[in-house]
């Protein structure tokens, strides 16, 4: 569906149904967000994306698993999809520009996505609090929501992943910047290694500034997800050229080129919001 500047997708994968949101072109690939265990973790297979035209038409292509990253327990839960040019072309919003930034708590919040396994729609969410690396919202998930975006603006600021039968619970892009590299990944297996030692000044920059025990799920968060799949823990990765954080968060490469649009017309409010989170986490890794 797309609402004004809104767009969302329905993801499906077997018995397996939720939702998923844009992430734009790259390479010559287009690429869709949503959760590991609306497609599980096995790469190369393929889901179909679901989406609703303004015309009220609905189209649906195929995407192929590219990268996952899962841990059970615990509050990782991504999955990316590419799609040819052709295909990711024909969905709703495909020709706006798709970031996921941060998440501001001090603006409104609308949820785009195909709950009770339907076509898209849109919804507002009222956002609660931040726990750990979990943004908290209402009112509840419910089946099919998970992998929708809360949307700020055009852009995606969190995923929904969970539910505890009260509060839409979603993965912010802050905590979900750290846990799309391998080497989050690497940090979380050393301290489960070592558990209760003192860790290195690196390790709070791998996790993204979160204690190893903030990103345990609490044990009433279940998947807003119907029939979600069963995910091994890791990280998962086929796109050799670009990581999975690169894919979503762009590359300095990226920023390059917005700033060389810019001489051509290009908006200045929206290169600050696509530039602002890159420049935040340059100088959280420059003072740790």
């Amino acid at each position: 569906m797309r609402l004004g500047e809104f767009a969302g997708v329905q993801v499906r994968s077997g018995n397996s149904c939720g939702s998923g949101f844009l992430l734009g072109l790259r390479n010559g690939r287009g690429f869709v967000g949503t959760n590991a265990h609306v497609v599980g973790t096995r790469l190369g297979v393929y889901a179909d994306v679901i989406g609703v035209l303004e015309s009220g038409e609905a189209v649906r292509v195929a995407g192929r698993l590219v990268a996952a990253g899962y841990r059970q327990g615990e509050a990782v839960d991504w999955a990316i999809l590419e799609l040819s040019p052709e295909d990711y072309n024909l969905l709703p919003g495909s020709d706006g520009n798709r970031q996921l930034i941060d998440l501001d708590p001090g603006r409104s919040v609308v949820y785009v996505g195909g709950p009770r396994c339907e076509l898209p729609s849109a919804r507002r969410v009222s956002f609660r609090a931040f726990r750990g690396p979990i943004a908290y919202g209402t009112p509840a998930a419910i089946g099919g929501m998970s992998g929708g975006a809360w949307q700020q603006g055009s852009a995606a600021v969190a995923v929904t992943t969970w539910t505890d039968g009260s509060h839409n619970m979603a993965q912010p892009a802050q905590a979900l910047r750290a846990t799309m590299r391998p080497e989050f990944f690497d940090a979380m297996n050393e301290a489960e290694r070592n558990p209760g030692e003192c860790l290195p000044t690196s390790f709070a920059r791998e996790l993204g500034g979160y204690e190893p025990a903030s990103w345990k799920l609490p044990p009433e968060a279940v998947p807003a997800c119907e029939n979600p799949k069963l995910c091994e823990t890791g990280y998962f990765c086929e796109t050799a050229a670009l990581s999975a954080e690169e894919l979503v968060f762009g590359s300095r490469d990226d920023a390059a080129a917005m700033l060389a649009e810019l001489a051509s017309g290009f908006d200045w409010f929206q290169l600050l919001e696509i530039l602002l989170p890159i420049l935040i986490e340059a100088l959280r890794n420059r003072r740790s």
